[in-house]
């Protein structure tokens, strides 16, 4: 799990997997059924590992 401080290093964690040859599992978004500032997107690497990247701030 890699961890930000504002949502959009979630999405900055996601585009760069992307570009580096992951495939997305999830687009970032908010996903309150984990947390109600839960703000998370997953991908898979070209290994087939899953890494998320998550926020818990309210930006």
């Amino acid at each position: 799990m890699i961890t930000s401080q504002r949502s959009k290093g979630s999405q900055e964690g996601d585009e760069a997997a992307l570009v580096h040859g992951g495939h997305s599992d999830g687009a970032p978004g908010l996903r309150p059924q984990y947390d109600p500032h839960y703000y998370g997107a997953f991908v898979r690497d070209p290994d087939g590992n899953k890494i998320e990247a998550v926020t818990y701030s309210a930006d």
